[in-house]
């Protein structure tokens, strides 16, 4: 890796080496600017071979192939501000799924931001959504959205119920997610304007439930818990205990 600083730039060696370290290799136009690199030092280890454009702004500061995690940095770095893994990229470096066949990567950034505008990526989807409960991965991980949020995305992006119920267990049956009342998998999220909550997980039924904010509010103001109970009201098609099968 030819990361070295040039001898003017000496002086932010330690966190040069800390941040190349951290993001596999990777660094965009802006850090390099703010650790003294000027365009001039960044075309010429370019032109020279030394270092390799991988997205626009985004460069790795070595010759030959790409890790898959220094290509991941890359995208998010590219995308800017608030940029992290999600959907089926999110679910590879959670152990949800192995890598995507087609090596695709997807992205979300807040609402407002347009990162394409300043040049599309060949293989990279960005989705842009106005709030995401991401993970806090710390400083030296890639950003990503949270298990649950990401399950979520997949599950409501999937075009059947039974590619949406797979996604749901996969996560499960690893033990990455605990559907239950404190789940965020039943947690209320605003997606094109309009609150939906994943009220009620019933395993034993094999029943997933989801409401949006206007009726949620109205059967809460009648009681409803998201708790199974028997119907008392003439002409249920299913009468019991909730802790009888109908």
């Amino acid at each position: 890796m030819n990361g070295s600083l040039p001898p003017n730039l000496a002086g932010a060696e330690g966190e040069w080496r800390m941040l190349l370290s951290v993001q596999h290799g990777i660094v965009s136009r802006d850090q390099a600017r703010r650790l003294g690199w000027s365009d001039r030092q960044i075309g010429h280890r370019l032109k020279s071979g030394w270092w390799q454009r991988v997205y626009p702004r985004t460069f790795a500061t070595f010759s030959g192939p790409l890790p898959r995690d220094a290509r991941l940095w890359a995208a998010v770095l590219w995308a800017g501000q608030g940029a992290v893994l999600s959907h089926q990229t999110a679910a590879e470096v959670q152990g949800i799924i192995d890598r995507p066949a087609d090596g695709s990567i997807h992205l979300t950034v807040p609402a407002r931001r347009r990162p394409a505008q300043l040049g599309t990526v060949r293989g990279v989807a960005v989705h842009r959504r106005d709030r995401s409960n991401d993970e806090l991965a710390g400083p030296f991980r890639l950003p990503r959205t949270s298990i649950e949020d990401t399950v979520l995305d997949l599950a409501t992006g999937a075009p059947t119920f039974d590619l949406a119920y797979s996604w749901i267990s996969r996560a499960v049956s690893r033990q990455l997610v605990t559907p239950g009342p404190r789940s965020r998998l039943q947690a209320g999220r605003v997606l094109n304007g309009r609150t939906h909550y994943r009220d009620s997980w019933y395993a034993e039924y094999r029943v997933a439930v989801e409401i949006d904010g206007p009726v949620a509010v109205t059967l809460q103001r009648n009681g409803w818990t998201g708790r199974p109970r028997a119907c008392r009201r003439a002409g249920c098609a299913v009468r019991g205990h909730s802790s009888q099968r109908g």
